[in-house]
């Protein structure tokens, strides 16, 4: 959206909003310029973990269902990951590890903020200590086999391949829907600075000149009318409402956008900061780098290795 802000291609689209709602701010750095709203968020996300109920019986020792749905630590989301695959003689929890429209970076970038580290970070200790974490599993085969397949976990996870992920949302929330009573639905998992996850956000626009800037507006009135929203948000899988009006409607049904709501007053939070590079599919693919060299080697990589990622990604930066 950077380009368009700072460009005066769209029009202030702050009093198309449908009277009565109001927005989340979590975005307002990105979406508005001065005294004008250039761009309306509709839906946006945070990361969740999801387990299915077969695994809660490898749960490391004292801890319960209750436990993981408020949040257990990184450390222990590992060793249940290492339970599993002993228990069951393969890794059944998964990264979305496809290089293909990559999403990689998103999950362990929660990772390496809920021990300190910034998004995107390499070299940093806090990334390190996350990287710790995927070793952990690594050494202990607790990785399903085929998640370089995919860049997201919902088919694994409703064919029962998957068992344990931390992943965007959306897609857990379209593999929760297809079976509710087969997953828990918990918060990210806290390391040393608390729980961590990256969001973003979808947004509604107006170019300059629309033909039809009546029907935009229009459009937008719809969309941010609270009912509408919640059920955009709900059709997406659970995705978040950035309209505060939604909050209220939420039932006993919507797990995932509850888990995801409730994360947001006590969790590292951070955009997706892709406007800064000149290309964020590298800086994605870096991510890529970092996991795949845990996954050969079963230990966190050398400085060297990570100072060099760290270098790449900075010569990415406009």
């Amino acid at each position: 959206m950077g380009p368009y802000v700072n460009n005066g291609w769209v029009e202030d689209v702050t009093g198309m909003i449908h009277k009565g709602s109001t927005l989340t701010k979590m975005y307002d750095e990105t979406t508005n310029k001065g005294n004008a709203r250039l761009f309306i968020p509709n839906t946006f996300d945070v990361y969740v973990l999801a387990a299915s109920v077969d695994a809660l019986k490898y749960l490391p020792q004292g801890l319960t269902r209750q436990n993981v749905v408020d949040g257990i630590t990184w450390e222990q989301y590992a060793e249940w990951a290492v339970n599993i695959a002993r228990g069951e003689g393969k890794g059944k929890t998964m990264l979305p590890a496809n290089s293909q429209g990559s999403q990689l970076l998103y999950p362990m970038g929660g990772m390496g903020m809920a021990y300190g580290a910034k998004f995107p970070e390499f070299a940093a200790d806090g990334f390190k200590k996350a990287l710790g974490i995927i070793a952990t599993i690594a050494a202990g085969n607790g990785f399903y086999s085929e998640q370089t397949q995919y860049s997201a976990p919902t088919d694994p996870m409703i064919n029962g391949d998957v068992w344990l992920t931390f992943a965007h949302m959306s897609p857990i929330g379209v593999a929760y829907n297809a079976a509710p009573n087969q997953w828990v639905i918990g918060a990210a998992p806290k390391g040393s600075k608390g729980a961590g996850s990256t969001s973003g956000a979808w947004c509604w626009g107006v170019p300059k000149g629309a033909p039809h800037a009546d029907l935009a507006a229009a459009w937008i009135d719809y969309v941010t009318t609270p009912q509408v929203n919640y059920e955009l948000c709900t059709n997406f899988g659970g995705m978040l409402s950035p309209i505060n009006e939604v909050a209220p409607l939420l039932g006993s049904g919507d797990v995932v956008m509850t888990a995801g709501s409730k994360m947001l007053g006590n969790t590292i939070v951070s955009g997706v900061p892709s406007a800064n590079y000149k290309d964020w599919n590298a800086v994605k693919l870096l991510y890529h780098d970092a996991l795949n060299q845990v996954l050969n080697t079963k230990q966190v990589p050398g400085d060297a290795f990570l100072r060099d990622l760290d270098a790449k990604c900075a010569a990415l930066k406009n």
